[in-house]
């Protein structure tokens, strides 16, 4: 197929002029593409910052501050706790049913079943999934569903992507649930869910690995209900401000990307004749 392929062939010298155009048109855009995405990474940055800041120290600035005795969460304000995340949140992780048997799945008429590749950034709510689980399947296994305001963690292959569900799903092995509770606020534990990665085991590759023991003994700071609300609404505001320029900048990137496509194109293609100097 590729001995095959039909191409454009200028001259020699003027394929010798479209190239050298076209390496300094890329390289300037390539240029500006990572200073945009460089100002992403630190808003990025700047916004792990600030979540941090609110979760282990809070939000009043002027509170008695104790130590928490575990590294990475440092001092917290006297009045909050340090425990690990069973002893505040019940959890539940999903399962995979054999795909060798066709009849466990049914992407028309199942059920939902949250995968990671349903877990984006882009959302935090999760409203219909890619893949569905059959009825035959939940006759048979009767699996565990999780209910409408579940948070969702993914501790396999992508660890740490948090995300709600819309509705009561299902989900796959690689995907642990917290149940919705009256002692503990789901949205504290969205932000404050960074500090589970601390307790996961490092592979061979340098890959982090969690299963739902680590999970459950991993230690995350829990503060009083009426703080808990406080950081959680000033979060919500907050990283929706960082997040509204990120997009803006990623949709930069976007129009940046498709530009050098353009120019690449049109170049290549006769369309536009290099600019005589």
């Amino acid at each position: 197929m590729l001995m095959n392929f039909t191409f454009f062939l200028p001259p020699e010298k003027e394929a010798e002029d479209i190239v050298a155009f076209l390496d300094a048109k890329c390289a300037e855009i390539n240029a500006l593409s990572a200073d945009i995405q460089s100002e992403i990474d630190t808003l990025e940055a700047y916004k792990r910052s600030v979540i941090t800041e609110a979760v282990t120290k809070g939000l009043d600035k002027n509170v008695p501050m104790k130590d928490s005795g575990i590294e990475w969460i440092g001092t917290i304000p006297e009045t909050w706790e340090i425990g690990r995340v069973k002893d505040y949140y019940q959890l539940q992780t999903g399962f995979t049913p054999s795909t060798e048997i066709a009849e466990y799945y049914d992407d028309e008429n199942g059920y939902d079943w949250v995968s990671i590749a349903d877990m984006n950034d882009r959302s935090r709510y999760i409203v219909s999934t890619k893949a569905k689980i059959s009825q035959k399947y939940i006759d048979i296994k009767h699996p565990s569903c999780s209910p409408k305001g579940s948070l969702l963690y993914s501790f396999k292959l992508s660890v740490g992507k948090v995300a709600f569900l819309d509705n009561d799903m299902y989900t796959n092995e690689a995907v642990a649930s917290f149940l919705p509770c009256s002692y503990g606020l789901l949205g504290f534990l969205y932000y404050s869910s960074m500090f589970i990665e601390e307790n996961a085991n490092i592979n061979i590759y340098g890959a982090k690995i969690l299963n739902q023991d680590l999970i459950k003994n991993a230690y995350v700071p829990f503060p009083p209900i009426a703080d808990q609300k406080k950081i959680v609404v000033f979060l919500d505001k907050k990283c929706a401000e960082i997040d509204f320029i990120i997009a803006q900048k990623q949709e930069q990137l976007a129009v940046l990307a498709d530009y050098k496509k353009s120019v690449i194109y049109e170049y290549v293609t006769g369309k536009k004749e290099v600019p005589v100097t």
